[in-house]
């Protein structure tokens, strides 16, 4: 996506492992709910990434680890309001990936399979809960770069004029 390399720290690798190797009964199952893990973290993050692209940024790189990501991105030129929608960006992704999942999960065929479960529950429950997690005002958290998103868009929606009403009268043309 964009071009940019996703680059994974060696602690992803121990952990899939670790999985894999815990779950030997079912190792099917195990690939899905490491894949489903890792994929709640690169859907925030590719959220992040799209938005920063589509405002004309250049993205470096995308990297994950075992409990967080970054998108690497050139902010040099940008603006607090770009700022904040690009930290919106990776929660509303995973609200997006968490309707389609759940909308899925309707099917009876994906309702009624073991394989589909850890998909599920990652992308369609733990998803959207780390995404409000990730959306408080703390530091090191999109939400102390996101909320500020809201008070720029009252003022701008204060600050409109309202377009002066023409007092001619209507006219027929024919």
């Amino acid at each position: 996506m964009c071009g940019a390399p996703v680059f994974l720290h060696w602690s992803v690798l121990v952990v899939m492992g670790g999985c894999l190797a815990m779950a030997v009964s079912d190792p099917i199952v195990a690939i899905v709910a490491v894949v489903s893990y890792f994929s709640v973290i690169l859907i925030h993050e590719f959220g992040h990434a799209v938005v920063a692209w589509k405002l004309g940024h250049e993205i470096d790189s995308i990297r994950l680890s075992v409990i967080h990501g970054e998108c690497v991105y050139d902010a040099s030129h940008e603006t607090a309001r770009e700022a904040a929608l690009i930290a919106w960006g990776g929660p509303l992704a995973q609200f997006a990936a968490a309707a389609i999942v759940w909308s899925i999960s309707f099917i009876p065929v994906v309702d009624e399979s073991d394989l589909f479960g850890p998909l599920i529950v990652f992308l369609g429950y733990v998803g959207p809960l780390l995404a409000l997690a990730n959306l408080a005002p703390g530091s090191n958290m999109d939400g102390a770069t996101a909320w500020p998103l809201i008070p720029m868009l009252w003022r701008d929606f204060l600050g409109r004029k309202k377009r002066p009403r023409s007092r001619a009268k209507f006219k027929v043309v024919k």
